[in-house]
């Protein structure tokens, strides 16, 4: 009898082995399937469209940047005509048709692409990266077409003019530089109230150029003579990002306060703060419409809210690290996210689409551990003023060698020690994969 019993155990165990086989099969079966696309730089075009994380079901498209899985989209831009998306990561640039998210091509820089533009007739592109080069491409081919130098360190953001003659870029050198896009001649540096500028936006009439930084403040210079029109005061952590409405008359901003917020263009006021973010805003985008605002936030959501009152429209879950960077369409008929989880993702923002977001808002959740990074992040909890420990971190995954290489900066700007003025020389790669699994190797 115990033999017989036995028997059926052992029976029982080779049918579950067999099904767990199965499974595993048909998942790698998959994988093979989804790489049979054509292939770029040795790796296969992985694009993952339809899925979504619940209760949006089939509504979301998904596609993952990298191929080892540890990419992170920096920024985005959707080319004017609506046909191309651009994502700037960790080791270069994606181009990926906007409806689908298939991959079109993808431009390696060897090196952290922090953001990008295009410009107003959409056959430009420019990114600024961890190098401190500023570099204008051409999207159609994907031809790297001039490097701009002159900025000593990480260049944060980019932005062409209206008319699309002029580029403004901001650095880590405390400087936002302002180059003509045809001959990439060096106009103006600015300098004064720079420190640690983090954003620059042009204005829809390009007379305008706001910028935000380190001292929580936003500022609005007049771009034919690089005066400052005025300051705007409010924020109470560093000033992450801008943009202005369609029309012009408002400015929408996002900071490490874990606040959006929405000023007067014409005089400065403060119209409207946007609390609900339970972390650092990263991101902000109006609608084209300008009727709607979207940000992206360290608590790993994204946000609608109303221009008109402030009013919030709901909430966008599905990614589970830091929302980088949000875009909406040039049609607005639906929004994309970048994050530091290795994906983008594409909103159709449809009746079915907002009402799960308004129900998604409506849930009182928290979604982050604290209104700044260096709560979580640094290995001294939250640090912020040299010489001061806080509580001990909540991650466990950083340390200072992550941020600082014999004392300078690499990756973030970290408050609790000195800033340099030049970057550290770092190789961006990915991790080594396993030769088990059969995965190559490669710059990608």
């Amino acid at each position: 009898m115990m033999a017989k019993r036995w028997v059926v155990l052992t029976i029982l165990i080779c049918l579950l082995l067999a099904a767990g086989a199965l499974s595993a099969s048909a998942a790698w079966t998959g994988v093979l399937e989804a790489a049979a696309g054509e292939p770029a730089l040795g790796f296969p075009a992985l694009v993952a469209t339809s899925t979504a994380s619940a209760p949006l079901g089939e509504a979301v498209r998904v596609a993952e940047l990298g191929a080892w899985g540890a990419d992170r989209a920096h920024a985005l831009a959707f080319s004017p005509d609506g046909r191309w998306l651009a994502v700037a990561s960790s080791i270069g640039l994606y181009l990926y048709d906007a409806q689908t998210l298939a991959e079109i091509r993808f431009m390696p820089t060897d090196t952290w692409v922090r953001s990008v533009a295009f410009s107003p007739a959409g056959d430009l592109l420019v990114t600024g990266s961890y190098d401190a080069s500023v570099r204008l491409w051409r999207p159609a081919d994907g031809t790297l077409l001039r490097t701009l130098e002159g900025h000593t360190s990480w260049v944060r953001s980019v932005a062409f003019s209206p008319d699309g003659d002029t580029l403004a870029t901001a650095s880590d050198d405390h400087t936002v530089r302002l180059w003509s896009a045809a001959s990439g001649a060096l106009l103006k540096t600015l300098t004064a109230g720079m420190q640690g500028v983090r954003t620059v936006a042009f204005s829809p009439d390009g007379e305008l150029l706001a910028t935000g930084g380190y001292d929580n403040l936003i500022r609005l210079w007049r771009v034919a003579d690089a005066s400052l029109v005025r300051a705007l005061p409010g924020h109470a952590g560093w000033v992450r990002s801008l943009a202005f409405s369609p029309d012009g008359q408002t400015l929408a901003s996002g900071a490490f306060d874990a606040t959006a917020r929405l000023w007067r263009v014409a005089d400065g006021t403060l119209l409207h703060t946007l609390e609900a973010h339970t972390a650092s805003v990263l991101s902000v985008a109006f609608s084209p419409a300008g009727d709607r605002l979207a940000t992206g936030s360290v608590d790993t959501t994204v946000r609608l809210w109303q221009v008109a009152d402030g009013a919030p429209l709901g909430e966008l879950i599905g990614h589970d690290d830091f929302v980088f960077a949000v875009a909406f369409s040039p049609s607005g008929r639906s929004l994309v996210s970048g994050a530091v989880d290795n994906t983008i993702r594409l909103w159709p923002l449809t009746d079915e689409v907002l009402a799960v977001a308004a129900e998604e808002a409506a849930r009182i959740e928290d979604h982050a551990a604290g209104s700044n990074c260096v709560i979580c992040h640094h290995p001294h909890g939250d640090l912020r003023e040299p010489g001061v420990v806080g509580q001990p971190a909540r991650v466990i995954e950083a340390g200072c060698s992550l941020c600082h290489a014999d004392g300078s900066l690499v990756f973030n700007w970290c408050p609790s020690l000195p800033r340099v003025s030049t970057p550290a020389t770092v190789s961006v790669a990915p991790p080594a994969v396993s030769a088990e699994i059969g995965v190559p190797r490669g710059t990608r």
